[in-house]
């Protein structure tokens, strides 16, 4: 009876490690964002979401479990300030993860790497508070479930990257080595971002910026000719007086020497 109970409790213990290795040596396939310069892979049979989604989170992928549960990893990039620190954002984040959350409770906070930067890992439990406001902050996968959560984050070029890895916490530990995959291989690289595909933001700042300059210099053109229009002008104007007296003072002086010359003539007018 002893040695069947060592057997079976083997067996299960193969079977459930066996699916551990299964999930994570599943074929991946790389996702590539040239909109926002990122890059990561993920199991083929993963369902990849990018539209409809929170603002700032740009892809999810999801998958059913066997007991119909969802296990979820989604990317959220968004603006900070650009004197923020990495510390700085961990300490704001992880008190807004305390104010959304119920029954959230930290298990791991350490530092971490993503994509080769420093960056902050944590892991938690909770609970999604049922609030519709809150529910436009963050992205409800699992209300009425007890959630196991990691998420690594990273600060780079005035934008933080987060990586967050959601599962029911009895499911938590078995897709744990496909999370970690994903996470190892997240790139950043600014230098291919296509900025003709991002739109109303950067790119289309730039064009309006270069618009703009282009207006200004059109209108300085206008100004320095218009100025110059008002030189020659003026100059024209004084030639013409200078002109006008000229011609007034050789009038006078041929008007006076006709005087002169009549007098000459008529010498009962110089009496």
């Amino acid at each position: 009876m002893k040695e069947n109970t060592v057997i079976l409790i083997i067996i299960i213990f193969l079977i459930a490690t066996t699916s551990v290795v299964v999930n994570a040596d599943q074929d991946f396939l790389t996702y590539k964002n040239s909109t926002y310069g990122i890059k990561i892979q993920h199991p083929s049979n993963w369902e990849k979401v990018e539209v409809d989604l929170p603002i700032n989170m740009i892809v999810t992928f999801n998958h059913k479990t066997e007991d119909d549960s969802d296990t979820v990893i989604d990317i959220l990039i968004t603006p900070i300030p650009s004197d923020m620190a990495l510390d700085n954002f961990t300490d704001d984040y992880i008190d807004l993860l305390r104010d959304i959350y119920i029954d959230f409770t930290i298990i791991e906070s350490s530092q971490s790497f993503l994509a080769g930067n420093s960056a902050h890992k944590i892991v938690y439990t909770a609970r999604m508070e049922r609030d519709d406001t809150l529910k436009n902050v963050m992205e409800v996968y699992h209300v009425d479930t007890l959630e196991k959560v990691m998420e690594v984050w990273t600060v780079n070029n005035n934008k933080v990257y987060i990586i967050s890895y959601y599962a029911e916490q009895k499911t938590y530990d078995n897709y744990l080595p496909v999370a970690q995959k994903m996470v190892d291989s997240f790139e950043i690289n600014l230098f291919e971002i296509d900025t003709s595909s991002i739109p109303n933001t950067v790119n289309e700042r730039h064009r309006g910026i270069n618009f703009g300059v282009t207006i200004i210099i059109i209108l300085f053109v206008i100004l320095v000719g218009f100025i110059a229009l008002l030189a020659i002008r003026s100059r024209h104007n004084k030639h013409q007086n200078t002109d006008t007296s000229d011609g007034e003072r050789v009038d006078a002086s041929l008007d006076g020497e006709r005087v002169d010359a009549s007098l000459d003539d008529d010498p009962s007018k110089r009496e």
